[in-house]
């Protein structure tokens, strides 16, 4: 099946990229455990993003072919 929405990985890039824009963030954050925890949330984002785009897609197609 075609990838309709968004990869884990460019949903990464996307929020990492939001907190890049602001690099003096991570001069207040130095503490590793809170790096860490900015880490675990962006890649959880990313997958919960990515498993619902899939499983929006796979609601779609069962609904069409239920109509069909």
């Amino acid at each position: 099946m075609k990838n309709y929405g968004l990869s884990k990985h460019r949903i990464r890039d996307i929020v990492s990229y939001q907190f890049n824009k602001h690099p003096d963030i991570y001069y207040y954050l130095d503490n590793q455990y809170l790096e860490q925890i900015i880490s675990s949330l962006v890649e959880g984002f990313a997958e919960a993003m990515e498993r619902n785009n899939k499983e929006l897609i796979e609601s779609l197609f069962r609904e069409l072919n239920r109509r069909l």
